[in-house]
């Protein structure tokens, strides 16, 4: 079962790599397999007549673990993707695209904290750590008077009517008929 003996320690660095941060989403999804795994093995063991129907019994008990597990896998396979795309993308969206990037990543890790603190995995200063990691990774977007994150609108095609603020407007006559 993975655990402290996978420790990947994120306090005391200057930042938190991509790299780690796939690798923290590529253990919460071994974690989860392994919790499903012992389940379905412990039913199992009772004798080979029944161990199939425990073990059936053992994966319907932890569907919520699957439901996890596949979540798990596909924050995983979003984050490897958003890498590749951000290596790959034009000069003037590839800071944009490495800070989403490391946001999505770092927040993932950040939603599963619970789960790598119980196995070990990573220690309290390595949670302020992350918790530094998003900071940074939202001020990367929004700095420059917000270029990065422009960039990235214009990318997509955002219209600049979406991107604008209610606050900004009037907001005592949001949502008023003009009839």
């Amino acid at each position: 079962m993975p655990g402290p003996s996978q420790r990947v320690p994120l306090a005391g660095s200057k930042s938190i790599s991509p790299q780690q941060l796939l690798s923290l989403l590529s253990l919460h999804e071994a974690l989860l397999l392994s919790k499903i795994r012992a389940a379905m093995a412990a039913a199992a063991a009772g004798g080979q007549a029944a161990a199939g129907a425990a073990a059936a019994a053992a994966f319907e008990d932890n569907l919520d673990y699957v439901v996890q597990l596949g979540w798990a896998h596909t924050e995983k396979w979003c984050m490897g993707v958003m890498l590749q795309e951000a290596q790959a993308a034009p000069p003037a969206a590839r800071a944009g695209l490495a800070a989403m990037a490391q946001l999505f990543g770092a927040t993932r890790v950040e939603r599963h904290l619970t789960s790598y603190l119980a196995a070990g995995v990573l220690t309290g200063a390595d949670a302020a750590a992350l918790r530094a990691a998003v900071n940074r990774a939202c001020r990367q977007l929004g700095g420059d008077g917000a270029g990065p994150a422009l960039v990235l609108c214009k990318a997509f095609d955002i219209p600049d009517h979406l991107l604008a603020a209610p606050i900004a407007f009037n907001w005592r006559t949001m949502g008023v008929n003009d009839d």
